[in-house]
Parts: C-alpha cells; structure tokens; sequence
C-alpha cells in the first residue's frame, strides 16, 4: 500500500484543513457538539486506486490514516458533521 509522508500531505491538493473545517461549520450553522461523521471508503481505492496511508505506530498497534478532503452539510441534519474522503 502506498504510504504518505507528513510532507505530501501538507502540500496536497486533496486534503481539509483545520481552518475550511472550522469555517464550513460556522457557515452551516453546525453546532460545536455535533457528532463527526467520516465517509467509509472500500479496499480498492487503496488496492488498486492508488490510494495513499498515513501510518502511525503506538504501543505495538499500527493505525492507517487517510486524508479528508471535504466537509458537507446536510440541512435536516446540522447535529452531524460529515466529512468525505474521495476527491
């Protein structure tokens, strides 16, 4: 699986920053104790889509991150924040 590094994801075009979080939420009118929603993507995007990870080891246990690219809102459910991984 191919693996990002800190740097290809601060220069990434797909990825969702802090700041664009915090700035879709104020815009929405999503509270601060809405619940984070994260799109389920399949294996495939990582198998054969070329798909990157970030990996982060603790404890004896590796974790696989992938970077979120955009935030959506959905008007009937402003106690929900979802957040997509495809770009």
């Amino acid at each position: 699986m191919k693996q990002l590094s800190k740097a290809s994801l601060k220069k990434g075009f797909f990825r969702l920053t802090l700041g664009e979080l915090k700035k879709h939420a104020e815009q929405n009118g999503i509270s601060d104790d809405a619940v984070i929603m994260v799109e389920r993507v399949e294996d495939h995007y990582y198998e054969t889509g070329g798909w990157g990870v970030y990996t982060k080891k603790a404890g004896g246990i590796k974790t696989e991150y992938t970077p979120a690219t955009v935030s959506v809102c959905y008007p009937n459910e402003k106690d929900l924040l979802f957040i997509h991984l495809h770009y």
